[in-house]
């Protein structure tokens, strides 16, 4: 699983690259490994219309964050744009992502494409 690692901040996250399984003309086909991610509980589906933010505003919070305190989130973006900001305080900082099914940005540096 490891060589399927892109980067990592332990306990904050891991960008993983799928693994090709086949290319033939018009046709990629990726699998993720089940010991890459070895415990999903569910899978949801989200789909923005365009200019869609989610969380909404609260109040006066323009851009309020989740904050999922007892549980990891995977992302696996297969059509558009996804913005991702990540913090703990025990990291100190935020970490900026934006991510689609072609390439990873990371702190505005493209850190995968594929």
């Amino acid at each position: 699983m490891d060589n399927y690692i892109i980067a990592e901040v332990e306990g904050l996250y891991q960008i993983i690259k799928l693994k090709e399984f086949r290319r033939t003309k018009g046709v990629s086909f990726d699998i993720m490994d089940e010991s890459t991610i070895p415990e999903i509980h569910a899978i949801d589906r989200v789909l923005h219309e365009g200019g869609a933010v989610s969380p909404g505003a609260v109040g006066d919070v323009e851009r309020p964050w989740y904050m999922h305190t007892f549980q990891a989130d995977n992302l696996l973006v297969l059509q558009g744009t996804r913005y991702v900001e990540i913090y703990t305080p025990e990291h100190g900082k935020i970490e900026k992502f934006v991510v689609t099914p072609d390439y990873v940005e990371h702190n505005g540096k493209r850190v995968f494409d594929g």
